[in-house]
């Protein structure tokens, strides 16, 4: 009779008798095949337990995903208002800026025919003190009617073409045409002005163009001059290199 004391004694007693083998491994399978369908309960139970927690998991992310639909096409729905209140805004500052300008362009051209026609009310008064021209006379712009003797001048010039139709043209509306006594040398001469409170490049190249013609016509000195209130670096420029003198009376400058 074999005795068993330890598991290597039952091994080897295993593998010594096959039938002694079979016989506990029947008994084991057994045993476990036994447990197996309350081990497949629980692992069917622990399925549905997963299941079902997957199942809340996707019913909460189906929430969530329609709350972000929700959500997006709120979203997307205050950036359109967004959109369509910045577009009219847009549209309105548009308008309100043209029409900004619209009114500053009424005004300073407003202002400067204010301060043009003052110019004009006290052009002698701007010859003297400015230009030193004493005991003037005006002959043409201001007044409206052109001086008989001036325009008899004019058309005996162009009769014998001295002077073209569009240069007599151009001096009839001269803004300005005075003759008067020069204080420094007592000497009378006349004086061909354009008057714009923003002197501009036009108004220099009228006053030059004006003044050649005039000198032709009368074989005298004639003067150039652009009056004004406001004239920039490159116009001054202009001017010098034209021989057109720039006045800029001290009654606009104290306009505010």
């Amino acid at each position: 009779m074999t005795t068993i004391r330890t598991a290597e004694d039952l091994v080897r007693v295993l593998r010594e008798q096959p039938e002694l083998l079979e016989a506990v491994r029947a008994l084991i399978l057994a045993d476990e095949l036994l447990s197996l369908p309350a081990r497949v309960d629980q692992l069917t139970a622990r399925v549905d337990q997963l299941t079902a927690r997957v199942d809340q998991l996707t019913a909460r992310v189906d929430q969530l995903t329609a709350r972000v639909d929700q959500l997006t096409a709120a979203v997307e729905a205050l950036t359109q208002t967004v959109r369509d209140y910045i577009e009219r805004t847009d549209q309105r500052l548009a308008r309100l800026e043209s029409d900004m300008t619209e009114v500053k362009t009424r005004v300073g051209t407003l202002n400067g025919w204010y301060l043009e026609e003052r110019v004009r009310r006290n052009l002698l008064n701007v010859a003297k003190d400015e230009m030193g021209l004493t005991r003037g006379r005006i002959l043409a712009g201001v007044t409206g009617e052109m001086d008989p003797q001036l325009r008899a001048a004019i058309a005996e010039a162009e009769a014998r073409g001295s002077v073209n139709e569009d240069e007599v043209d151009n001096l009839e509306v001269a803004d300005v045409v005075i003759r008067a006594r020069r204080t420094s040398d007592r000497k009378y001469i006349y004086a061909v002005g354009e008057i714009s409170y923003t002197i501009g490049n036009n108004d220099i190249e009228r006053a030059r163009d004006r003044a050649n013609t005039l000198a032709t016509v009368t074989g005298d000195e004639v003067i150039a001059m652009v009056i004004g209130g406001i004239i920039q670096p490159p116009q001054r420029a202009l001017a010098d290199l034209n021989n057109v003198q720039v006045v800029l009376p001290a009654m606009l400058e104290q306009e505010p």
